[in-house]
């Protein structure tokens, strides 16, 4: 946005909630400034805006931005690379939530969050990192669901008189109007849902007509979603709170009525609108590239979500700290005796086993990113083959990577149990000196933590994600 005093470019300015000219010292008030981009209507009523895209070449990931500026680095991948601008249309929202938050508030809520993350990478909290920190417009699409058709549901109530159980069946009907508004879900594959639903919820009713202005300085991803594929979402967290609501009424509860009976019969008229929300974004790179890591900030309400993957070296001093004094506690307060022994490893062992686990899955399914609804809808309507394929060859890392983690541990179980099987003579004749549990406690225990670091491995590939491609000719976001 021009300045026509100086002709320097003007920002938005979140603390003022203006737009000044950095240069000059001009204001503006948003609302009445001169439109910065061409609005164009379609066909079917639709507005649209003609504004310069950048794309960038390494992910495919677009920016929208209506000041003529060079982007010299990906917000999505973290590269540094000048993006390439064209102009595009892109729908116009219906409304706009401004920026409140400044990029200053934003670095000193972002470096608090780092600093009580004590295994948390070094160069995550670097000046260089922290400043690029970029403000983004995300597209969502808010709901807004109405149920005016009242609701009947089932109900059953038993009684006994003498031997006998009497069971009343009723169907209990109630008019109800409802009516919520506010429910928002972003509408942009390229934000992960998970990290979307971290800085949740924003202030609906702090939003104003969209203007252009309020973009000036900032940026907007586009909206690649439809409106649709989050109804389900709204309609279910609705419904449940309607049938919360009605199973306190006298009437259904005395009748035996439940929540579960009641929210079958709510019926809902959904109506869909599109938004721009305020979030500052930071996408950060490992030493060796080939992951990001990626901090967000309402921009609005200054709510932090970060991926916080964990420093091999710090957690190997902080774990030898933590170990001696534990190992010193234990050591003086309980006996150990084999019996003992053999309970505590294998009781590790099952925690390490059931962690493990748990890590792995939740590994996979961010791999796969199938907790991101959005993708998944992109991705479903892609027509490219390799993208299909190397997803299909995804599936098949899941097993090979527990056992890879996994067996560590169960072999350390089956050593302890084989001393164990030794101690009852059902494997030999003699039964197993104190040394034999010693010596394959400490085996088991030197396995399990060689497991632990391939939790540290797995915790940090959660914390982390592959380089976006989002529209790289023959990329893809599991390449």
């Amino acid at each position: 946005m021009k300045c026509s005093g100086c002709g320097a470019e003007m920002r938005f300015d979140p603390a003022t909630q203006m737009v000044v000219c950095g240069h000059c010292g001009t204001v503006k008030d948003p609302f009445f400034a001169e439109e910065q981009c061409r609005i164009v209507e379609g066909s079917q009523g639709e507005s649209y805006l003609e504004a310069e895209v950048y794309q960038c070449p390494q992910c495919g990931a677009k920016l929208l931005s209506t000041d003529e500026t060079a982007v010299t680095f990906c917000s999505y991948c973290g590269s540094s690379v000048v993006l390439e601008g064209r102009l595009e249309q892109e729908q116009k929202p219906d409304y706009i939530i401004p920026f409140k938050k400044t990029r200053e508030e934003v670095e000193k809520l972002y470096k608090h969050k780092v600093s009580r993350s004590l295994f948390a990478p070094s160069y995550m909290k670097s000046d260089d990192v922290v400043s690029k920190f970029r403000g983004i417009y995300m597209p969502y699409w808010v709901y807004a669901l109405t149920n005016t058709s009242g609701l009947r549901a089932k109900g059953k109530t038993e009684e006994r008189h003498g031997d006998y159980v009497y069971t009343n069946n009723y169907l209990v009907s109630a008019s109800y109007d409802a009516k919520y508004s506010g429910l928002s879900f972003d509408a942009s594959s390229a934000f992960s849902d998970s990290l979307s639903e971290a800085i949740a919820p924003f202030d609906v009713h702090a939003r104003v007509p969209f203007k252009t202005a309020y973009m000036a300085g900032f940026y907007a991803d586009t909206r690649d979603v439809k409106p649709y594929v989050y109804i389900d979402n709204a309609s279910e967290i609705v419904s449940r709170d309607i049938a919360r609501k009605a199973a306190l009424n006298p009437a259904f509860r005395k009748h035996g009525a439940t929540e579960t009976e009641i929210e079958k019969s709510v019926t809902l008229r959904t109506e869909p609108t599109g938004g721009y929300f305020p979030v500052w974004f930071l996408a950060v790179q490992t030493r060796d590239k080939k992951r990001v890591s990626y901090a967000v900030v309402n921009g609005q309400t200054g709510r932090v979500a970060a991926d916080m993957p964990i420093d091999f070296g710090k957690y190997l001093l902080g774990s030898l700290i933590l170990a001696v004094p534990i190992f010193l506690l234990l050591a003086l307060a309980i006996p150990m005796t084999p019996a003992i022994l053999t309970f505590t490893v294998i009781a590790f062992a099952l925690f390490s086993l059931l962690l493990a686990n748990t890590l792995l899955n939740q590994v996979y399914t961010r791999e796969m990113q199938y907790d991101d609804e959005g993708l998944q809808f992109v991705l479903d309507r892609s027509s490219d083959k390799k993208r299909y394929q190397m997803f299909e060859n995804m599936k098949r890392i899941k097993a090979p990577e527990k056992i890879r983690t996994t067996w560590k541990v169960l072999a350390g179980m089956v050593i302890m149990f084989l001393v164990w099987l030794a101690n009852t003579k059902v494997l030999v004749s003699v039964t197993a000196s104190d040394l034999w549990y010693y010596g394959a406690a400490i085996v088991s225990i030197l396995l399990n933590i060689w497991t632990f670091f391939d939790i540290v491995k797995a915790y940090n590939k959660l914390t982390t994600r592959k380089p976006a491609q989002l529209g790289a000719r023959g990329g893809d976001e599991r390449a």
